[in-house]
């Protein structure tokens, strides 16, 4: 498939989650779901092989625990790209307190569109990725192409 196509899957796969219930770890469509739920979408594509998530607590993201999941993140991304260069499909990666903890999926029509688990909507919501609770926040974009 081409860059576009396979975008186009990840953005579809992403989007069948829309609604799945906010879970703790959890990484279950329709079922449960953190923000931790697009490396399954990923997977789905054919795109990285399972991907195996440490445990980490519900508040990990208050300590350095949770820069594992940024690590995880550049290990299979392919290049870091600017908010500027992103497009549907990309991942952003927000700093919530002490590291880049929270992971959303870039969504049509590109950023600040983004699909991902948010713990007070208590569901995999779509969002803006400059409002709210992320509004401010320091963020990272990668590329899987």
């Amino acid at each position: 498939m081409s860059e576009a196509e396979d975008r186009a899957v990840v953005v579809a796969i992403a989007m069948q989650w829309e609604g799945t219930p906010y879970v703790h770890q959890g990484r279950i469509k329709g079922q449960c779901a953190d923000c931790t739920f697009f490396a399954k979408v990923f997977e789905e594509a054919n795109l990285i092989p399972p991907v195996t998530i440490p445990f980490y607590g519900a508040q990990a993201y208050i300590n350095r625990q949770a820069s594992i999941y940024l690590q995880l993140v550049e290990r299979h991304a392919q290049r870091e790209v600017t908010a500027d260069t992103c497009q549907p499909g990309d991942i952003v990666m927000f700093n919530i307190a002490r590291s880049f903890s929270h992971g959303a999926i870039v969504i049509d029509p590109g950023w600040p569109s983004i699909l991902h688990a948010d713990m007070a909507a208590r569901h995999v919501i779509r969002g803006n990725g400059e409002e709210g609770v992320l509004r401010g926040r320091e963020r990272r974009f990668f590329s899987f192409w």
